[in-house]
């Protein structure tokens, strides 16, 4: 064999190193503490993600759980993701997923629930008060109030339309709602709110994703 094949053949090894085995690198799932535990990993080297799946064992103190489900591409990242529907979440239950493409396992790892609460994204309302200031409500999507709601946290930052720096308020969900005081505002000015939700169950490590974007305006 001549050197040069053989320095092509290592090559294409690397490259296969580097590439094949992508998705197995940033393989994470997370849950939503409800009834959603959502998986994904990048699908920038692939072609599609037809073919890949997942197995995920939930072990409870007295039964253990069997799920799957078929990855499938996101309308709004280049990544594949699949979700089960489970019937609830305790802080210290663990979630054994097996990755897999057709039959050939790719990766096998556990989770525990508390360490991978991605809460809801939330959904923002805005309303002008007649004193000039900006009176910002939220839903948190879940369906009941209970302890872990309690313990959410609301990330709220504000920018003027077209420009990069931005301002950044934190409110316990439990409150309820923030004004954005109208007369530290340019006036006449266009404004963007958007929101993320964080958890005290994981000391707020990972957040929501970004809700829809709410626009306000300024008076004189």
């Amino acid at each position: 064999m001549s050197s040069s094949l053989f320095l092509y053949q290592i090559i294409l090894t690397l490259v296969c190193q580097a590439l094949c085995d992508d998705p197995i690198k940033d393989f994470n799932c997370f849950n939503d503490y409800e009834a959603e535990m959502t998986c994904s990993f990048s699908s920038e080297s692939l072609r599609n993600c037809s073919g890949y799946n997942m197995n995920v064992t939930q072990k409870l103190a007295y039964e253990i759980n069997r799920y799957s489900c078929v990855f499938e591409g996101s309308h709004h990242n280049a990544i594949c993701e699949c979700k089960i529907e489970v019937e609830g979440f305790i802080t210290e239950e663990i979630f054994s997923t097996t990755l897999l493409k057709g039959t050939k396992v790719l990766l096998q790892r556990d989770f525990k629930t508390i360490d991978y609460i991605k809460p809801k994204t939330p959904v923002l309302f805005v309303k002008k008060t007649e004193n000039g200031n900006f009176h910002v409500t939220w839903v948190d999507s879940y369906e009941q109030r209970n302890v872990f709601t309690d313990n959410l946290f609301i990330t709220l930052t504000y920018r003027i339309k077209g420009e990069i720096e931005t301002n950044s308020t934190k409110v316990a969900n439990t409150v309820g709602f923030c004004d954005i005081v109208g007369s530290l505002l340019q006036p006449k000015t266009e404004y963007i709110l958007t929101a993320k939700m964080s958890s005290n169950y994981n000391g707020q490590k990972i957040y929501s994703d970004q809700s829809a974007a709410v626009h306000f305006t300024t008076g004189l």
